[in-house]
Protein backbone atom coordinates (compact mmCIF):
# COMPACT_ATOMS: atom_id res chain seq x y z
CA UNK A 1 0.00 0.00 0.00
CA UNK A 2 2.84 2.35 0.81
CA UNK A 3 4.62 1.11 -2.15
CA UNK A 4 2.04 2.44 -4.28
CA UNK A 5 1.29 5.54 -2.45
CA UNK A 6 5.50 6.38 -3.24
CA UNK A 7 5.16 5.73 -6.98
CA UNK A 8 2.33 7.74 -7.26
CA UNK A 9 3.66 10.71 -5.76
CA UNK A 10 4.45 13.37 -7.98
CA UNK A 11 8.24 14.61 -7.88
CA UNK A 12 7.06 18.06 -8.68
CA UNK A 13 9.61 18.41 -11.60
CA UNK A 14 9.51 20.94 -14.33
CA UNK A 15 10.64 20.82 -17.53
CA UNK A 16 12.82 23.16 -17.24
CA UNK A 17 14.83 22.00 -14.81
CA UNK A 18 15.08 18.12 -16.58
CA UNK A 19 16.58 20.32 -19.86
CA UNK A 20 19.26 21.92 -17.66
CA UNK A 21 20.15 18.62 -16.26
CA UNK A 22 19.80 17.08 -19.41
CA UNK A 23 22.31 19.59 -21.19
CA UNK A 24 24.56 20.00 -18.17
CA UNK A 25 25.49 16.04 -17.92
CA UNK A 26 25.97 15.93 -21.62
CA UNK A 27 28.72 18.84 -21.27
CA UNK A 28 29.32 18.50 -17.97
CA UNK A 29 29.77 22.23 -17.88
CA UNK A 30 27.20 24.72 -16.31
CA UNK A 31 28.77 27.23 -19.21
CA UNK A 32 28.11 24.97 -21.89
CA UNK A 33 25.08 24.04 -20.88
CA UNK A 34 24.01 27.49 -20.99
CA UNK A 35 25.04 28.13 -24.54
CA UNK A 36 22.61 25.33 -25.34
CA UNK A 37 19.74 26.71 -24.15
CA UNK A 38 20.49 29.79 -24.37
CA UNK A 39 20.14 30.77 -20.80
CA UNK A 40 22.54 32.73 -18.72
CA UNK A 41 24.60 29.92 -16.15
CA UNK A 42 23.07 31.09 -13.13
CA UNK A 43 20.13 29.79 -14.61
CA UNK A 44 21.36 26.34 -15.09
CA UNK A 45 23.10 26.34 -11.50
CA UNK A 46 19.52 27.24 -10.54
CA UNK A 47 17.39 24.90 -12.43
CA UNK A 48 19.73 22.05 -10.74
CA UNK A 49 19.99 22.72 -7.29
CA UNK A 50 15.91 23.12 -7.36
CA UNK A 51 15.94 19.53 -9.31
CA UNK A 52 18.68 18.10 -6.51
CA UNK A 53 16.38 19.66 -4.13
CA UNK A 54 13.48 18.21 -5.01
CA UNK A 55 14.85 14.16 -5.54
CA UNK A 56 17.09 14.81 -2.30
CA UNK A 57 20.45 13.88 -3.66
CA UNK A 58 23.16 15.08 -5.57
CA UNK A 59 23.69 14.60 -9.10
CA UNK A 60 26.90 16.46 -10.11
CA UNK A 61 30.17 16.88 -7.80
CA UNK A 62 33.77 18.19 -8.35
CA UNK A 63 36.46 16.06 -9.40
CA UNK A 64 39.61 17.59 -9.59
CA UNK A 65 38.16 21.26 -10.31
CA UNK A 66 35.85 19.70 -13.17
CA UNK A 67 32.40 18.79 -13.24
CA UNK A 68 31.21 15.21 -12.99
CA UNK A 69 28.19 13.95 -12.41
CA UNK A 70 27.74 11.05 -9.30
CA UNK A 71 26.48 7.94 -9.44
CA UNK A 72 23.16 8.42 -9.05
CA UNK A 73 23.09 11.47 -11.41
CA UNK A 74 24.60 9.04 -13.63
CA UNK A 75 21.84 6.70 -13.40
CA UNK A 76 19.25 9.64 -13.64
CA UNK A 77 20.83 10.64 -17.16
CA UNK A 78 20.45 6.88 -18.33
CA UNK A 79 16.85 6.55 -16.88
CA UNK A 80 15.64 9.83 -18.14
CA UNK A 81 17.29 9.74 -21.84
CA UNK A 82 15.28 8.29 -24.08
CA UNK A 83 11.49 9.44 -22.24
CA UNK A 84 13.19 12.88 -23.03
CA UNK A 85 13.90 12.08 -26.41
CA UNK A 86 10.82 10.92 -27.03
CA UNK A 87 8.88 13.92 -25.69
CA UNK A 88 10.58 16.29 -27.49
CA UNK A 89 9.93 14.43 -30.61
CA UNK A 90 5.95 14.00 -29.37
CA UNK A 91 6.11 17.78 -29.13
CA UNK A 92 7.51 18.15 -32.65
CA UNK A 93 5.14 16.15 -34.16
CA UNK A 94 1.82 17.35 -32.38
CA UNK A 95 2.87 21.13 -33.20
CA UNK A 96 3.40 19.91 -36.89
CA UNK A 97 0.12 18.19 -37.31
CA UNK A 98 -1.49 21.37 -36.07
CA UNK A 99 0.07 23.02 -38.70
CA UNK A 100 -1.64 20.84 -41.68
CA UNK A 101 -4.91 20.05 -39.67
CA UNK A 102 -7.96 20.55 -41.04
CA UNK A 103 -9.81 23.93 -40.19
CA UNK A 104 -13.52 23.77 -40.79
CA UNK A 105 -14.35 27.00 -41.88
CA UNK A 106 -18.58 26.90 -41.43
CA UNK A 107 -20.55 29.29 -43.05
CA UNK A 108 -24.66 29.80 -43.67
CA UNK A 109 -25.96 28.95 -46.71
CA UNK A 110 -27.27 32.14 -47.45
CA UNK A 111 -23.55 33.84 -47.26
CA UNK A 112 -22.37 30.85 -48.95
CA UNK A 113 -24.56 31.16 -51.98
CA UNK A 114 -23.91 34.77 -52.68
CA UNK A 115 -19.94 34.50 -52.21
CA UNK A 116 -17.59 30.98 -52.00
CA UNK A 117 -18.98 29.11 -54.51
CA UNK A 118 -16.14 30.76 -56.70
CA UNK A 119 -13.46 28.22 -58.08
CA UNK A 120 -10.66 30.88 -56.79
CA UNK A 121 -11.75 30.58 -52.89
CA UNK A 122 -12.68 27.18 -53.76
CA UNK A 123 -9.09 26.14 -54.51
CA UNK A 124 -7.70 28.53 -52.21
CA UNK A 125 -9.27 26.26 -49.47
CA UNK A 126 -8.31 23.01 -51.14
CA UNK A 127 -4.60 24.14 -51.00
CA UNK A 128 -4.71 25.57 -47.47
CA UNK A 129 -6.38 22.18 -45.62
CA UNK A 130 -9.52 24.66 -45.17
CA UNK A 131 -12.78 22.20 -45.20
CA UNK A 132 -15.53 24.45 -46.33
CA UNK A 133 -18.70 22.87 -44.17
CA UNK A 134 -22.15 25.32 -45.83
CA UNK A 135 -24.71 24.91 -42.57
CA UNK A 136 -27.13 27.00 -40.56
CA UNK A 137 -25.57 24.74 -38.00
CA UNK A 138 -23.54 26.09 -34.85
CA UNK A 139 -20.56 24.64 -34.39
CA UNK A 140 -18.78 24.22 -30.87
CA UNK A 141 -15.96 26.26 -30.98
CA UNK A 142 -14.44 24.77 -27.95
CA UNK A 143 -14.62 20.72 -29.31
CA UNK A 144 -12.16 18.68 -31.01
CA UNK A 145 -12.13 19.98 -34.38
CA UNK A 146 -10.44 23.30 -35.29
CA UNK A 147 -13.58 26.17 -36.17
CA UNK A 148 -13.11 29.19 -37.58
CA UNK A 149 -17.01 30.49 -38.45
CA UNK A 150 -18.63 33.28 -40.36
CA UNK A 151 -21.82 34.45 -38.12
CA UNK A 152 -24.56 36.95 -38.51
CA UNK A 153 -24.94 38.95 -35.44
CA UNK A 154 -21.97 37.24 -33.36
CA UNK A 155 -21.73 38.65 -29.98
CA UNK A 156 -18.25 39.27 -28.24
CA UNK A 157 -17.02 36.38 -25.71
CA UNK A 158 -14.06 36.80 -23.71
CA UNK A 159 -12.60 33.65 -25.54
CA UNK A 160 -13.39 34.18 -29.07
CA UNK A 161 -11.69 36.63 -31.57
CA UNK A 162 -14.25 38.31 -33.72
CA UNK A 163 -13.20 40.18 -37.07
CA UNK A 164 -16.31 42.24 -38.82
CA UNK A 165 -16.01 41.14 -42.25
CA UNK A 166 -19.14 42.06 -44.10
CA UNK A 167 -22.03 44.57 -43.31
CA UNK A 168 -26.07 43.94 -44.19
CA UNK A 169 -29.01 46.76 -45.22
CA UNK A 170 -32.32 45.08 -44.14
CA UNK A 171 -35.41 46.15 -46.07
CA UNK A 172 -39.14 44.82 -45.88
CA UNK A 173 -40.18 41.99 -47.76
CA UNK A 174 -42.91 39.87 -48.76
CA UNK A 175 -44.28 37.66 -51.65
CA UNK A 176 -45.63 39.64 -54.18
CA UNK A 177 -49.03 38.42 -53.41
CA UNK A 178 -48.50 39.36 -50.16
CA UNK A 179 -46.76 42.74 -50.95
CA UNK A 180 -49.41 43.75 -53.40
CA UNK A 181 -52.30 44.25 -50.60
CA UNK A 182 -49.89 45.53 -47.93
CA UNK A 183 -50.41 48.55 -46.26
CA UNK A 184 -47.34 49.15 -43.88
CA UNK A 185 -48.40 52.76 -42.63
CA UNK A 186 -51.53 50.81 -40.97
CA UNK A 187 -51.44 49.16 -37.69
CA UNK A 188 -54.11 47.27 -37.96
CA UNK A 189 -52.72 46.07 -40.73
CA UNK A 190 -49.37 44.71 -38.90
CA UNK A 191 -52.10 43.19 -36.77
CA UNK A 192 -52.95 40.10 -38.87
CA UNK A 193 -49.52 39.61 -40.22
CA UNK A 194 -46.63 36.91 -39.50
CA UNK A 195 -43.44 38.44 -38.66
CA UNK A 196 -40.93 35.64 -40.03
CA UNK A 197 -37.82 36.61 -37.44
CA UNK A 198 -34.85 35.29 -37.16
CA UNK A 199 -33.35 35.77 -33.92
CA UNK A 200 -30.84 38.24 -34.69
CA UNK A 201 -33.43 40.70 -36.50
CA UNK A 202 -35.52 40.49 -33.44
CA UNK A 203 -34.13 43.97 -32.23
CA UNK A 204 -34.04 45.47 -35.84
CA UNK A 205 -38.07 44.98 -35.71
CA UNK A 206 -38.52 47.32 -33.21
CA UNK A 207 -36.74 50.27 -34.99
CA UNK A 208 -38.67 49.50 -38.45
CA UNK A 209 -41.77 49.76 -36.61
CA UNK A 210 -41.27 53.23 -35.05
CA UNK A 211 -40.50 54.48 -38.08
CA UNK A 212 -43.73 53.79 -39.29
CA UNK A 213 -44.97 55.25 -36.75
CA UNK A 214 -46.48 51.86 -35.61
CA UNK A 215 -46.34 50.65 -32.14
CA UNK A 216 -44.06 47.58 -32.03
CA UNK A 217 -46.64 45.91 -29.28
CA UNK A 218 -49.33 45.48 -31.91
CA UNK A 219 -47.45 43.08 -34.05
CA UNK A 220 -47.46 40.03 -32.35
CA UNK A 221 -47.39 37.03 -34.89
CA UNK A 222 -43.78 36.62 -34.37
CA UNK A 223 -42.32 33.62 -36.06
CA UNK A 224 -39.28 32.60 -34.55
CA UNK A 225 -36.84 30.80 -37.36
CA UNK A 226 -33.27 29.52 -36.36
CA UNK A 227 -32.35 29.57 -39.74
CA UNK A 228 -32.22 33.30 -42.15
CA UNK A 229 -32.50 30.97 -44.98
CA UNK A 230 -35.73 29.33 -43.67
CA UNK A 231 -37.34 32.36 -43.03
CA UNK A 232 -37.08 33.78 -46.53
CA UNK A 233 -38.41 30.30 -48.20
CA UNK A 234 -41.29 31.07 -45.89
CA UNK A 235 -41.68 34.83 -47.02
CA UNK A 236 -41.36 33.84 -50.52
CA UNK A 237 -43.87 31.20 -50.03
CA UNK A 238 -46.53 33.84 -49.10
CA UNK A 239 -46.38 33.29 -45.33
CA UNK A 240 -45.65 36.64 -43.84
CA UNK A 241 -43.01 39.97 -43.87
CA UNK A 242 -39.20 39.24 -43.72
CA UNK A 243 -36.72 41.75 -43.06
CA UNK A 244 -34.46 40.96 -46.04
CA UNK A 245 -30.79 41.40 -45.99
CA UNK A 246 -29.27 42.66 -49.21
CA UNK A 247 -27.13 42.08 -50.87
CA UNK A 248 -28.17 38.52 -50.33
CA UNK A 249 -31.97 38.77 -51.16
CA UNK A 250 -31.12 40.41 -54.51
CA UNK A 251 -31.62 37.67 -56.89
CA UNK A 252 -34.72 36.85 -55.13
CA UNK A 253 -35.87 40.31 -55.97
CA UNK A 254 -34.80 40.30 -59.55
CA UNK A 255 -36.48 36.70 -59.87
CA UNK A 256 -39.66 38.36 -58.19
CA UNK A 257 -39.89 35.83 -55.60
CA UNK A 258 -39.60 39.05 -53.65
CA UNK A 259 -41.25 42.78 -53.48
CA UNK A 260 -40.40 45.87 -51.55
CA UNK A 261 -43.09 46.92 -49.21
CA UNK A 262 -41.08 50.26 -48.54
CA UNK A 263 -38.38 52.04 -49.52
CA UNK A 264 -37.04 52.01 -46.07
CA UNK A 265 -33.81 50.80 -45.44
CA UNK A 266 -32.35 49.67 -42.12
CA UNK A 267 -28.40 49.90 -41.93
CA UNK A 268 -28.53 47.37 -38.66
CA UNK A 269 -25.64 47.46 -36.16
CA UNK A 270 -25.36 43.27 -36.56
CA UNK A 271 -23.32 42.00 -39.50
CA UNK A 272 -21.10 38.94 -40.43
CA UNK A 273 -18.29 38.61 -38.86
CA UNK A 274 -15.48 35.25 -38.94
CA UNK A 275 -15.29 34.08 -35.78
CA UNK A 276 -12.61 31.71 -33.79
CA UNK A 277 -10.99 30.43 -30.77
CA UNK A 278 -7.91 33.52 -29.28
CA UNK A 279 -6.23 30.12 -29.50
CA UNK A 280 -6.82 29.22 -32.87
CA UNK A 281 -6.60 32.74 -33.60
CA UNK A 282 -2.64 33.07 -32.40
CA UNK A 283 -1.54 30.31 -34.40
CA UNK A 284 0.43 31.17 -37.49
CA UNK A 285 -1.89 29.10 -39.60
CA UNK A 286 -5.40 29.32 -37.93
CA UNK A 287 -5.21 32.82 -37.25
CA UNK A 288 -5.51 35.56 -39.19
CA UNK A 289 -2.75 34.39 -41.72
CA UNK A 290 -5.75 32.63 -43.44
CA UNK A 291 -8.48 34.56 -42.13
CA UNK A 292 -7.60 37.46 -43.87
CA UNK A 293 -6.68 36.34 -46.78
CA UNK A 294 -9.98 34.51 -47.42
CA UNK A 295 -11.58 38.51 -46.01
CA UNK A 296 -9.47 40.37 -48.77
CA UNK A 297 -10.97 37.28 -51.80
CA UNK A 298 -14.42 37.72 -50.31
CA UNK A 299 -13.96 41.67 -50.78
CA UNK A 300 -12.92 41.58 -54.00
CA UNK A 301 -15.60 39.07 -55.06
CA UNK A 302 -18.10 41.86 -53.59
CA UNK A 303 -16.41 44.70 -55.36
CA UNK A 304 -16.91 42.99 -59.07
CA UNK A 305 -20.64 42.40 -57.95
CA UNK A 306 -23.45 45.08 -58.65
CA UNK A 307 -24.84 43.83 -55.60
CA UNK A 308 -25.19 46.92 -52.91
CA UNK A 309 -21.04 46.96 -52.92
CA UNK A 310 -21.49 49.94 -49.88
CA UNK A 311 -22.33 46.69 -47.81
CA UNK A 312 -18.49 45.82 -47.43
CA UNK A 313 -17.75 47.42 -44.41
CA UNK A 314 -14.07 45.50 -43.93
CA UNK A 315 -11.47 48.29 -44.04
CA UNK A 316 -8.83 47.59 -46.57
CA UNK A 317 -5.97 49.43 -44.68
CA UNK A 318 -6.78 47.15 -41.91
CA UNK A 319 -6.66 43.94 -43.83
CA UNK A 320 -3.47 45.13 -45.67
CA UNK A 321 -2.38 45.62 -41.69
CA UNK A 322 -2.96 42.41 -40.52
CA UNK A 323 -1.94 40.34 -44.20
CA UNK A 324 1.47 41.57 -42.89
CA UNK A 325 2.29 39.71 -39.98
CA UNK A 326 1.80 35.33 -39.50
CA UNK A 327 1.34 35.48 -35.89
CA UNK A 328 -1.21 38.02 -34.76
CA UNK A 329 -1.58 38.06 -30.92
CA UNK A 330 -5.37 39.09 -28.91
CA UNK A 331 -3.75 42.11 -28.53
CA UNK A 332 -2.86 43.33 -32.50
CA UNK A 333 -6.37 41.70 -33.17
CA UNK A 334 -8.63 43.57 -30.59
CA UNK A 335 -6.37 46.56 -32.28
CA UNK A 336 -7.38 45.41 -35.53
CA UNK A 337 -11.39 44.95 -34.89
CA UNK A 338 -11.24 48.40 -33.01
CA UNK A 339 -10.09 49.87 -36.23
CA UNK A 340 -12.49 47.96 -38.25
CA UNK A 341 -15.56 49.32 -35.92
CA UNK A 342 -14.14 53.12 -36.36
CA UNK A 343 -14.27 52.80 -40.19
CA UNK A 344 -17.94 51.22 -40.28
CA UNK A 345 -19.01 54.12 -37.70
CA UNK A 346 -17.73 56.97 -39.85
CA UNK A 347 -19.95 55.16 -42.29
CA UNK A 348 -23.51 57.42 -42.97
CA UNK A 349 -26.60 55.48 -42.87
CA UNK A 350 -28.39 55.48 -46.28
CA UNK A 351 -32.42 55.93 -45.69
CA UNK A 352 -34.05 57.09 -48.49
CA UNK A 353 -37.36 57.49 -47.91
CA UNK A 354 -37.70 57.74 -44.03
CA UNK A 355 -35.17 58.43 -41.31
CA UNK A 356 -35.48 55.52 -38.80
CA UNK A 357 -35.01 56.88 -35.23
CA UNK A 358 -33.11 54.92 -32.69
Amino acid sequence: MEANATEARDPGLSWSQLRAFESCASVLSFNGAALRLNITASAIRYQIALLEGRLGTRLFERRGGRLALTPVGASFQRRIERPMRELLRACEDTSQSAKTAVIVLTAPPMFAREFLFRDRFLKWCDSNAIRLDVTDTKRDFFGPDQIAAIRLGAEPHANLTLTPILKTKLVLAAAPSVAAGADPLDASWWSTQNLLSPTVSELAWERVLRSLNVNPKVAKRRRGFSSYAAALEAACGGHGIILAALPFVQRDFDAKRLARLTQITLSPSIGYSIVLTNELAATRRGGFAATTRWAGNMCQLCDSRNHVPESIWFAPCAAKLLLRFSVITRTTTAHATEAIQDRADQRPVLVPARRIAD
